[in-house]
């Protein structure tokens, strides 16, 4: 009878603790400890820019994939990025991507982050965002007049749900007025595009990789014009886009190519050297 009665005591024990080890599991997914596959590590070890599965903003929050969706998320983000020069994306200063379920900025949901050498990423994320906050890392600028002279002189850029501007009542009239205004409103490729300046530089650049051709008919707006060619000449400029690029990427519809990078790091060296004197 006593051994009975010791055997349920020790069933009842088993079965109140096994709750207890699966929060415990889902704990560990949260807290972002990924153990990628080996091949995974073999197919992507040797990229210049690294997942790393951890916060370094405590303005940023959300919560990390387990190894397998965050995997997913890689092979896309890769796959995405692959259509710029290797050149280019080794020389931006990214270094990490980050994947997270309900990536949020400052308690807001975010489409993406980029906060120096990281770009936090929803595992759900567009292409388009993995080429805006690529440019925000390659051009962290936050006031650029030559950029802002480029705008209307009524144009008064907003701010966003993450980041707030202070007006007067007159600012705030004159952005009511320039909402209205769908002239004023072409001249910027989205409605975040007319938050800040530096956003609205990541998002021309993000819509002309992701339009390619089809963002020549914004060139119609001589404004949307002096735009694009202010970001061209910004990649010339620096020898990591030439004029080469730009023409055959505004001839053809956009699509991602696969690259594979080099594991020899000498060899990486020459292949940029080498595109920086073409």
């Amino acid at each position: 009878m006593k051994n009975i009665k010791l055997l349920l005591f020790i069933l009842i024990t088993v079965m109140c603790c096994q709750p207890l080890m699966i929060c415990a599991e889902e704990n560990e997914v949260k807290t972002g400890k990924s153990n990628f596959s080996k091949s995974f590590q073999k197919k992507f070890g040797n990229r210049p820019i690294a997942v790393r599965q951890k916060l370094s903003n405590n303005r940023i929050s959300g919560y990390f994939p387990n190894s397998r969706t965050a995997e997913k998320s890689a092979e896309r983000f890769y796959k995405t990025l692959d259509y710029l020069p290797e050149n280019l994306i080794r020389k931006s200063k990214l270094k990490y991507v980050t994947f997270l379920r309900d990536l949020k900025l400052n308690g807001q949901y975010a489409g993406g982050v980029a906060s120096g050498n990281t770009i936090y990423l929803p595992v759900d994320f567009t292409t388009k965002t993995v080429f805006h906050e690529f440019f925000h890392i390659f051009d962290p600028k936050s006031k650029d007049k030559k950029w802002c002279d480029l705008n209307e002189k009524k144009f008064i850029y907003t701010g966003s749900k993450f980041y707030k501007v202070e007006m007067n009542s007159k600012d705030k009239r004159q952005v009511k007025k320039n909402k209205r205004n769908n002239d004023i409103r072409d001249d910027f490729v989205s409605e975040y595009a007319m938050s800040f300046e530096h956003e609205d530089r990541a998002e021309t650049f993000a819509y002309m990789i992701v339009e390619g051709k089809k963002f020549l008919k914004r060139t119609k707006n001589p404004v949307m014009k002096a735009k694009m060619e202010y970001i061209m000449a910004l990649f010339i400029e620096r020898n990591l886009l030439n004029q080469e690029f730009w023409d055959k990427h505004f001839d053809s519809k956009f699509r991602v190519k696969k690259r594979h990078y080099s594991t020899d790091e000498k060899e990486n060296i020459s292949s940029a050297s080498q595109q920086n004197k073409e």
